[in-house]
């Protein structure tokens, strides 16, 4: 556990008890391929109340953590002008929460009845049971033997609820947990074949694991001491085991879907999520986004993950000479912010104006890209200037690798355990209205030895994760609709990479029957059909310099692949 420190909020112990569940909201490990993070309905992500939980890859020992905790940051103003923040952060160490289980009454925005029983829950459903459901329903069209996770899943309107959850789901509008409708009526009927399935993938493709939960703000806000927004947040985690694409194996995919259940509207609202970064040792970390990709990441200030050595961080386990990168993205809208905090005491900015949120209006002011005085981040040096100065929406917006950029490993930055916070402008939303965000977290370059080429890594991959989310991760995983791994038991090589527009594509066996070429926005530029050959030279001397994904085919299956042509 790393040393940290929290703003506490006095709150009245007989106002604290006013909509408090008797525990904290629980958690749940989510580990379909080589990530195993927590997901909570509490609001927070990847803490334990210790320790950092998002853990990664899976296998090693001691396990390995590069996000310390995470959380679920919005602000706005009411009718009356009345600020109204929910954020969470550490308030699983001392139980100070501005989220609680449970789902709010669409008409009064109330709790419902036994709302601490019922949905201090998360649902988790894996892969081979909805495998098992469609071998059951496809038989006879019957099902014969149920399974409960399919049938417990809240899917709207799932008349099983009763049956499987021990409550009856009541009615909502907006809808419930995301699910494949087999005919398309709107309601959850795993009888007809209908099974869990996240938004926005293809309905062939099945991930690893998803899970889902429900929560809201209806409550004393003990940890941002905020006013209520009076939402609720359905929270779907998923994630895809892709042997063949490590993109999608090294990465979790959330979808956080908030409505408003209030009756007046919600106006100038940001919504954000707050990471504290801990890339394996928290002391060395550096922080910064690609506006480009609308991704914020960490990486190693330099090549040791740890002090003087890989065993000096605090008892913190570190990933010594193999540093990797971790970034996190907005896949369905902007990010129109980033800045960073920095933890008490700070060597970094003027004393106060780069802290810790402490009040309300500290947590907007972040949210809307500016410090917790309300100066605005300027461009340059770490940010603050307490007059003149470039404005700009995004801290550290440049790669390390370009010395000429604006990053903290250029500025030659001390190192430091600085809290990053990623947000986007959601405007105004009305009763009844909903505001979705799709983010990715992905792990990058844990096979170098050189901290920079894992920061150039998660630059790359980036854009890869917003092709592949764009096309619905159509083909990027076509292990998992087959059930097969990618060109199993065959070596493919792609070389070289970088390179200048020449590349080879060279097999082991005579297999390769086709292979496509796209670039970033997901045009095919270029494809080539080929009769079960070993070797096939790709030439896009032609084309721009950039990244551009190879689609190969072999014995039917298919392995992706990015290149960089200089």
């Amino acid at each position: 556990m790393k040393r940290f420190l929290m703003i506490s909020n006095f709150i009245l112990s007989s106002v604290w008890l006013i909509a408090q569940c008797p525990d904290p909201p629980v958690t749940q490990t989510i580990q379909g391929n080589s990530v195993a993070a927590i997901i909570s309905n509490g609001g927070d992500l990847f803490f334990d109340g210790n320790d950092g939980r998002f853990n990664v890859p899976v296998g090693l020992e001691p396990w390995r953590s590069t996000i310390f905790a995470a959380g679920l940051w919005m602000g706005c103003y009411g009718e009356n002008q009345n600020l109204k923040v929910a954020a969470q952060g550490y308030g699983r160490n001392n139980n100070s929460f501005d989220y609680i289980p449970g789902p709010l009454h669409p008409n009064t925005g109330e709790q419902y009845p036994n709302h601490c029983e019922n949905y201090n829950n998360i649902w988790l459903v894996e892969k081979q049971d909805i495998l098992d459901h469609l071998a059951d329903f496809e038989d006879n069209g019957i099902i014969d033997q149920p399974i409960t996770s399919i049938y417990a899943w809240p899917g709207n309107k799932n008349a099983h609820s009763i049956d499987y959850n021990g409550f009856e789901l009541p009615i909502n509008p907006q809808g419930w947990a995301p699910f494949f409708d087999n005919n398309s009526n709107g309601i959850y009927e795993p009888n007809d074949g209908d099974f869990p399935h996240p938004k926005n993938v293809i309905n062939e493709l099945i991930p690893e694991q998803i899970s889902f939960a429900v929560f809201n703000d209806n409550k004393v806000h003990s940890e941002s001491a905020g006013l209520p927004l009076m939402v609720e947040i359905q929270l779907t985690s998923w994630n895809f085991s892709c042997l063949g694409n490590h993109v999608l194996e090294h990465s979790l995919f959330t979808n956080h879907k908030i409505i408003n259940r209030s009756n007046e509207v919600l106006d100038s609202l940001y919504v954000g999520l707050f990471v504290d970064f801990d890339n394996g040792c928290y002391l060395d970390d550096f922080i910064g986004c690609s506006p480009e990709n609308d991704g914020f990441l960490v990486y190693n200030s330099d090549n040791l993950d740890g002090e003087s050595s890989a065993n000096d961080c605090a008892g913190v386990p570190t990933y010594g000479n193999h540093p990797p990168a971790q970034s996190v993205a907005f896949l369905n809208k902007k990010m129109d912010k980033f800045i960073f905090h920095n933890p008490f005491p700070s060597c970094v900015g003027p004393p106060g104006a780069q802290y810790p949120p402490s009040t309300p209006i500290h947590y907007y002011n972040y949210l809307r890209g500016r410090w917790n005085d309300g100066l605005l981040l300027t461009y340059g040096g770490s940010g603050y200037q307490s007059s003149g100065g470039v404005p700009t929406n995004w801290a550290f917006p440049d790669n390390p690798n370009d010395s000429l950029g604006w990053s903290l490993y250029a500025m030659g930055a001390p190192d430091g355990d600085r809290r990053a916070l990623g947000s986007t402008f959601a405007g105004t939303l009305e009763p009844g209205g909903v505001f979705s965000i799709d983010m990715a977290h992905t792990y990058h370059g844990y096979t170098t030895t050189n901290h920079l080429e894992s920061a150039n890594q998660a630059y790359i991959e980036l854009a890869q994760i917003q092709q592949m989310y764009d096309m619905k991760f159509n083909g990027w995983c076509n292990d998992i609709v087959a059930g097969t791994s990618m060109i199993t038991g065959h070596s493919i090589d792609v070389f070289p990479n970088p390179g200048n527009g020449n590349v080879f594509v060279k097999s082991e066996n005579n297999n390769l029957s086709k292979i496509e070429v796209y670039d970033l926005v997901g045009k095919n530029i270029l494809t080539k059909n080929l009769e079960n050959q070993d070797f096939v030279e790709i030439n896009l001397n032609d084309s721009p310099s950039g990244i551009y994904f190879l689609k190969i085919i072999a014995e039917g299956q298919i392995l992706t692949e990015s290149i960089i042509v200089q």
